[in-house]
C-alpha cells in the first residue's frame, strides 16, 4: 500500500500515485528502480525527470500540491539518478483530485474513490475553504533586531494564492532561485536598478 517502484514512468502516472497515496496512508514512490528483482534493477532516470514530476503535480493535482522529492545520484560518471518521492498524508490537502476524481491506494494499486470514500475524504479535511488568515495579503518584510527592514526589496506578483500557515514563506528551490535571477537579470527592472 505504501511503496511503488518504477523504472521509468510518465510524470502524469506519478501524479496519480501521489494523489492516491496522499488520499490514503501516504508512502514512497521510487522512480528509477525496477519492481522486478535482478542485477539491473537500479536503472535511474534523467535529472530532468524531477522537474517534470514537480510541474505535473502542480498542474494536474487539485489543489496543486507537490510532495517532497529527494534526488539520489547514481555516482561515477552517470548523470542518471533515482528519485525518492515522499508522500506524507498529513502534509497533503485532502482530498487530492486528479481530473475530477480522487485516486486512492487499494491492495497495492491505484483505484478511484467511491462516493462514500470521497465523502469521508472531504469530511477529514475539516473544511473545503481556506481561512482568510492563510492568504498572504500584505508585504511582510523581515525586520532586524532594531526594527528596521532586513530586505532590500520585496517583489509581489499581484496573485492571491491560498497557502497553509507553515508554507507561507517557504524558500525557493535552487532551480527556482536560478530561474528567478535569470528573469530579473533579463528584465527592465535590472536596467533601472543598475
Amino acid at each position: 500500500l505504501t511503496l511503488e517502484l518504477k523504472s521509468t514512468i510518465p510524470p502524469k502516472n506519478v501524479a496519480k500515485s501521489v494523489a492516491a497515496m496522499a488520499n490514503t496512508y501516504g508512502g514512497i514512490i521510487i522512480v528509477g528502480v525496477d519492481d522486478k528483482p535482478g542485477p539491473d534493477r537500479v536503472q535511474g532516470v534523467d535529472t530532468e525527470t524531477l522537474s517534470q514530476i514537480v510541474n505535473v503535480c502542480h498542474d494536474l493535482l487539485e489543489p496543486p500540491w507537490v510532495p517532497e522529492i529527494i534526488q539520489v545520484g547514481l555516482g561515477g560518471e552517470s548523470e542518471q539518478c533515482v528519485l525518492v518521492v515522499r508522500v506524507i498524508p498529513g502534509r497533503a490537502p485532502r482530498p487530492l483530485l486528479l481530473g475530477g476524481a480522487a485516486p486512492i491506494r487499494l491492495h497495492g494499486r491505484n483505484a478511484t474513490a467511491s462516493r462514500d470514500q470521497l465523502a469521508t475524504l472531504f469530511a477529514e479535511s475539516g473544511s473545503t475553504s481556506v481561512e482568510a488568515s492563510h492568504f498572504v495579503s500584505t508585504a511582510q518584510i523581515p525586520t532586524k533586531a532594531d526594527g528596521g527592514p532586513d530586505a532590500d526589496f520585496v517583489i509581489r506578483s499581484g496573485l492571491w494564492v491560498p497557502v497553509s500557515g507553515p508554507a507561507s514563506w517557504r524558500p525557493l528551490s535552487e532551480r527556482g532561485v536560478e530561474r528567478f535571477v535569470d528573469s530579473i537579470s533579463q528584465s527592465p527592472l535590472n536596467v533601472m536598478l543598475m
